[in-house]
């Protein structure tokens, strides 16, 4: 027995020694277990405390959706209350309308007691109806019996009218066929004459043309100036707009670049700022770029006025030339007049033969002529220069702006290119930033990667449940990792890529630079050009004052010239008695242009400004000169028809006077046929006024007869309301009937019955007799109306055709009228033809002496043409150069605009590139609230696993108890087994 229990003491012992060495090594896993988990815990935690901060915030928030809770209760409540109130409303409504049934119910049946009694008093009315019907019937017969004789008056009258108006027509036409034939004849003579007149007054009309158009081309040069004035003004403060918008957005860049430093923790914050702010950047390039093209057309224009500019200097210079020619003539014809008065024998020979000094007024003539020129002249010159002259200052004004305009897009666009450089440094930073973020996030991933893996360890079936539990915990929270981690793999790959797209956007920056620095040196080299232009016209404009210097001695040195004439005119004085009247008149106007010529000295000076103008002009004279040249030649020819046509001209004078007197007398006939005339309209505007008072009578008749239409629709409208309300009272009669007859047939016997229907069989017949006679009668005055209707229509045709003779009587007086208007303009038209005639014989007189001196100066114009076509020969030689100059400015113009197009090609890339950068922000941004989500089921998670911890440590510490208290049961049991092999050695022993 001892042996069996010491046997079955041994396998206890080595069962129990298994266990414990199996729980040994489950203890020595948990072991390894909790330190792996101790090791999550403690990232957890770390993990933890990041949430807690943002915890924190939630709370935050929590803290405000709370208040706004509690403010939605006391809505909530408020809503209640007043819902509340509506019930009891609707149920105060409810009872309103229950005590408004009852009432309605007491009215309905009042309202059939009225009813009742409305039908007897109906039935009493139909007769009384009938009898009003009848008296209807009556007055409508009168009516239309009334119509008919009114009818036959107003036509009989209407036909008798018509007949003595057409009679009058006929009248008033043959007499103005007549009167229109006479004019026609004696217009046809006054043509004739007139015809010749007309030639004459033709070539004076073309002077005055020629002397508006000279007017007109001055107006518009002013108007030029005016409106190069306004312009100029627009464009400074254009500009100065445009300054202070480009200050505005310098501050707010300014602003922006703050706000950038202030938020450097926040990437996608930055990111946006930077696209907006590239976005700015691009258009503040392109607006560069149209300010660059605005100065680079401005400086063509430039180009463009400094030619016209020697094209003027050139004419001005050519227009000196003609002006010393004239001079010269000038001097040469004082010479030859002074020479023949000095003559003694030519002298004596005027003195014997020509007593009534005739060429003595020739001469005066001639030099009041000469004098009147000079003077015009002067006075175009003086114009000429202070035009000259204010655009000259604008144009100074101008190249000064465009200057300050050009050194302000230079500082624009140094700006611009430091503004750029700070922009590629801070992307610089910002993709280290990236870097930096990107490792950051890879340390995290390789992190979690060793948690998991040490989490996915296999475990044994023999561990207890908290731990089971703990495991799967443990899984879902990696499977939830993962799914961060692979957004935020995407999110950095997203990343990447806006630093590429950046980089290259700096890049292309990069070169916008480059070709902003070309551009500015190709600018400076043609502000260099421009210079260089300006030095050359200044150049030349000293030539040109030194020419005008060289002008001005000339012109004294024939002042002193004529001064030694005077003195010989004043001999001559002493020696011709006769002709002392023209030759004090001589000195008058010689002593005068002494002064105007000493004035047009001082003002030579001022003119230099002004020869661009003139020499416009003298391309127009230039035309003229060829003209001239032409005209001189058939003048030479037409000087002796002339004289023929003088000879004509007085012959035609005597006609014309005795055709005067033949007008004179067909004049008083019509001023007498204009009396009959005026007579014959009074009568017409008698019989027009007769005509009118009958059209009044027509319409008071005819007013007559709309009212007595206007009765008979009455009629016929309360005849229809009659029927209508017999319709009712017939509808009626038979619901009643029906009624009584279903509450007869339950008391009354058959034979009532009968007689009852009898009766209303009988009373309906009648109803529906005195309906038919209602309705025959009412038939009736629809024809009578129809009738009316039509004879209305036939009087108003009437009326609107008299209407129209009426119009045709009024055209003919407006007719007659102008007839005698137009006699009396062709009385003040001869008039003024005589006037005409005396002035022309005049004018003839006058235009003999002009061609002489159109003569002599076609002479002088065909001089200046030779020195002028060598003046243009040389321009032409200038043009060529600057014509070559200007092809190679505008090929640099079409290389700058190639390049414009490719920034703009660039600038269209870039916006696209944007507009993807920004969708693609948007997504990352869906993203983070995502991801803040899980985050927010992170820490929930990490709270439970908290909770977890804590159980598996209390687990663990009770296991560990339960490990020691094993342990000392071993040691008791190896004790008791020692003792029991000792025990079984003595027994053996």
């Amino acid at each position: 027995a001892m042996a069996q229990e010491l046997e079955t003491a041994k396998a206890t012992a080595v069962e129990k020694t298994v266990e414990a060495s199996q729980l040994v090594k489950n203890f020595e896993e948990a072991q390894a277990t909790m330190r792996e988990a101790e090791f999550m815990v403690n990232e957890l935690v770390k993990a933890s405390e990041s949430s807690k901060l943002k915890m924190e915030k939630a709370k935050k928030v929590e803290a405000k959706l709370i208040s706004q809770q509690d403010f939605l209760l006391g809505e909530i409540q408020r809503l209640n209350s007043s819902a509340n109130l509506m019930n009891q409303e609707f149920n105060n409504l409810e009872e309103d309308f229950l005590l408004s049934l009852t009432e309605t119910r007491s009215l309905v049946i009042a309202l059939q007691d009225h009813f009742r009694v409305i039908q007897l008093s109906v039935m009493e009315d139909l007769k009384s109806i009938a009898c009003d019907i009848y008296h209807l019937k009556s007055l409508v017969l009168e009516s239309a019996c009334l119509a008919k004789k009114g009818l036959e008056d107003v036509w009989t009258d209407i036909i008798g009218k018509d007949c003595a108006v057409s009679v009058l027509h006929l009248c008033h036409m043959g007499i103005f066929l007549e009167a229109v034939t006479g004019l026609n004849a004696e217009i046809g003579f006054l043509d004739h004459g007139l015809s010749e007149s007309n030639t004459v007054i033709a070539s004076l009309r073309e002077n005055n043309l020629r002397a508006k158009g000279e007017l007109e081309a001055c107006s518009h040069l002013r108007g030029k100036l005016l409106t190069d004035i306004k312009s100029s003004f627009d464009r400074i403060i254009k500009k100065e707009k445009e300054t202070g918008q480009f200050r505005e957005k310098l501050n707010d860049f300014e602003g922006k670049i703050l706000d950038l430093q202030a938020q450097e923790e926040l990437l996608l914050t930055r990111s946006n700022n930077m696209f907006s702010e590239l976005g700015f950047l691009m258009k503040e390039i392109d607006e560069n770029s149209k300010s660059s093209l605005m100065a680079v057309l401005n400086q063509e224009n430039l180009l463009r006025e400094q030619e016209q500019f020697r094209h003027k200097l050139e004419e001005f210079s050519k227009m000196e030339k003609g002006m010393r020619i004239q001079q010269g003539l000038l001097k040469e014809s004082i010479l030859r007049h002074l020479h023949l008065f000095v003559d003694p024998s030519i002298f004596i020979h005027r003195s014997s033969c020509i007593e009534q000094n005739e060429g003595i007024e020739h001469i005066q003539e001639l030099m009041e002529q000469h004098a009147e020129y000079l003077l015009m002249t002067l006075s175009c010159m003086d114009f000429e220069l202070l035009v000259f002259s204010s655009e000259l200052t604008q144009k100074s004004v101008a190249n000064l702006s465009l200057c300050i305009e050009l050194d302000q897009l230079r500082a624009e666009k140094e700006l611009m290119i430091a503004q750029l450089e700070k922009y590629a440094v801070k992307v610089s930073e910002f993709e280290k930033e990236l870097e930096i973020a990107s490792r950051l996030a890879d340390t995290e991933d390789n992190l979690l990667c060793k948690i998991f893996s040490g989490s996915t360890a296999p475990e044994t079936e023999d561990t207890s449940v908290d731990l089971g539990d703990t495991v799967r915990f443990l899984q879902h929270v990696e499977s939830e990792f993962l799914n961060g981690l692979t957004k935020r793999t995407l999110r950095t790959i997203e990343l990447g890529k806006e630093r590429n797209n950046l980089s290259a956007v700096l890049q292309r920056l990069k070169e916008e630079i480059v070709l902003l620095k070309v551009d500015q040196e190709l600018e400076n080299q043609f502000l260099v050009d421009m210079d260089l232009e300006m030095d050359l016209s200044i150049c030349s404009h000293s030539i040109i004052a030194d020419e005008l210097d060289l002008k001005t001695e000339q012109m004294n040195l024939q002042m002193e010239k004529i001064n030694a004439l005077s003195k010989e005119n004043g001999l001559l004085r002493r020696k011709v008695n006769e002709i002392n009247d023209a030759k004090e008149k001589l000195s008058y106007e010689l002593l005068n242009f002494k002064g105007q010529h000493a004035l047009v000295t001082s003002d030579l000076e001022r003119r230099e400004e002004v020869l661009d103008l003139k020499n416009e002009q003298i391309n127009t004279l230039m035309e003229t000169i060829k003209e001239l040249s032409k005209d001189n030649e058939l003048l030479k020819n037409k000087t002796v028809e002339i004289n023929d046509a003088k000879e004509k001209l007085s012959y035609e004078l005597s006609n014309f006077k005795g055709q005067h007197a033949l007008v004179t007398s067909n004049l008083e006939r019509r001023e007498e046929e204009l009396a009959v005339l005026h007579q014959q309209r009074v009568a017409t505007m008698q019989s027009l006024s007769t005509t009118e008072i009958e059209k009044k009578e027509l319409t008071s008749a005819l007013q007559r007869k709309d009212s007595v239409l206007f009765s008979t629709r009455s009629n016929a409208n309360r005849c229809l309301d009659l029927t209508q309300q017999l319709d009712i009272d017939v509808s009626r009669t038979y619901q009643r009937v029906d009624k009584s007859l279903s509450f007869m047939l339950g008391e009354v016997t058959g034979e009532r019955i009968n007689s009852f229907l009898d009766d209303l069989s009988d009373g309906i017949s009648e109803c529906e007799m005195r309906v038919l006679k209602i309705m025959s009668e009412y038939e009736y005055l629809e024809s009578l109306a129809e009738e009316l209707y039509s004879e209305n229509f036939m009087i108003n045709f009437e009326i609107t055709r008299k209407d129209e003779v009426l119009k045709g009587l009024s055209f003919d007086l407006s007719l007659l009228q102008e007839t005698a208007s137009k006699a009396k303009d062709q009385e003040d038209e001869l008039r003024e033809m005589k006037a005409t005639l005396v002035a022309l014989e005049g004018d003839l007189d006058t235009k003999s002496n002009q061609l002489d001196c159109a003569i002599q100066h076609s002479q002088v114009l065909e001089a200046d043409i030779k020195e002028k076509i060598a003046q243009i020969a040389s321009l032409e030689l200038e043009n060529a150069t600057v014509f070559t100059s200007l092809q190679e400015v505008s090929n640099e113009n079409c290389e700058l605009k190639r390049q414009l197009d490719g920034l703009l090609s660039l600038k269209n890339s870039v916006d696209n590139e944007l507009e993807n950068k920004s969708m693609s922000i948007e997504e990352l941004t869906k993203e983070a609230v995502e991801l803040k989500s899980s985050l927010e089921s992170v820490n929930i998670s990490l709270t439970s696993l908290k909770s977890d911890l804590e159980k598996t440590t209390k687990d663990r510490n009770f296991l560990e108890g339960e490990v020691i208290s094993l342990k000392e049961k071993v040691a008791v049991t190896q004790a008791l087994a020692e003792e029991n092999e000792a025990v079984a050695a003595e027994e053996r022993e």
